[in-house]
């Protein structure tokens, strides 16, 4: 069950990093119009709301594994 769980938890905590790493560069603006980087902005807002669920998720499991 552990080797399970600590793979889960390493594929939430992957998926986080590659969202964050896309909103890092959603966030680039140099050479991009004010309407663009706006945009980008609202993406990596998103992007940073999907990553923190990733990781939620993945606390969730361990807590329940630990607690159950």
């Amino acid at each position: 069950m552990h080797e399970s769980l600590i793979d889960y938890v390493f594929t939430k905590m992957n998926k986080a990093m590659e969202l964050l790493d896309e909103a890092m560069q959603a966030l680039w603006c140099r050479g991009k119009s004010v309407d663009e980087c706006l945009k980008g902005i609202d993406k990596a807002y998103s992007l940073i709301e999907d990553a923190k669920l990733e990781l939620s998720e993945a606390i969730s499991e361990i807590l329940v594994v630990m607690v159950g």
